[in-house]
């Protein structure tokens, strides 16, 4: 049984940060879609979503991103200098996941997805552990 195992000390907290209260630029609506709420990007310029995060120690992190894509194609999103590819997910929520990719400090940043026109994604969430 699980109360019997040994409490694990490195076990990392999952923070999860819902899309609909991050700051968003670009045209979206938010909906609820398999009783989850999400935030949808239409046709337009220059969309974002930025989260403010904040970490409690000196680690590299998971980020996790739950989003659906209904354009039918993978679709290209900038996350600091790199390049994510979400996958086409026809009618389903999915994850996606990263990572800071270097350790980071504790302390409040912003996490930010950007990209010339983010028609057709849809993003819930981002996880961070």
């Amino acid at each position: 049984p699980k109360e019997l195992l040994p409490e694990d000390k490195n076990a990392r907290a999952n923070v999860t940060y819902q899309a609909e209260d991050a700051m968003l630029k670009g045209k979206f609506i938010k909906k609820e879609v398999k009783k989850q709420t999400g935030v949808f990007f239409g046709k337009g310029e220059k969309s974002s979503i930025t989260w403010n995060i904040s970490t409690g120690l000196a680690q590299v992190y998971a980020l996790r991103f739950k989003y659906m894509n209904a354009t039918g194609k993978p679709m290209k999103v900038v996350l600091k200098e790199d390049h994510l590819t979400f996958a086409e997910t026809p009618g389903k929520w999915r994850m996606l996941s990263t990572t800071t990719g270097t350790y980071i400090n504790a302390g409040y940043y912003k996490v930010v997805l950007s990209a010339p026109d983010m028609e057709g994604l849809a993003l819930d969430a981002l996880d961070v552990q």
